[in-house]
């Protein structure tokens, strides 16, 4: 389970009923919509560039696709 605001819940509910257009098979929650890779999940290196690009938008260039997986493991051990 993944706990999340009712604006996030909003975006959520409006991506899902896009992703339903794209393809209504289950799986992957992310999908290509290009021309060469439409309905196929989005590629390691795609969602990195993605990420990135977010990142960068946000203004934490430190940020990347790992920095929400160490966030959900916790503190560092001794910290």
């Amino acid at each position: 389970m993944v706990p999340y605001s009712a604006p996030t819940g909003v975006l959520l509910s409006g991506y899902l009923a896009h992703r339903a257009t794209i393809s209504g098979a289950r799986g992957p929650l992310f999908l290509s919509e290009s021309r060469r890779n439409h309905g196929q999940p989005l590629s390691l290196w795609t969602w990195s560039k993605v990420i990135r690009r977010v990142a960068l938008a946000a203004d934490l260039p430190r940020f990347g696709r790992t920095a929400t997986r160490a966030a959900r493991a916790g503190p560092a051990p001794g910290s």
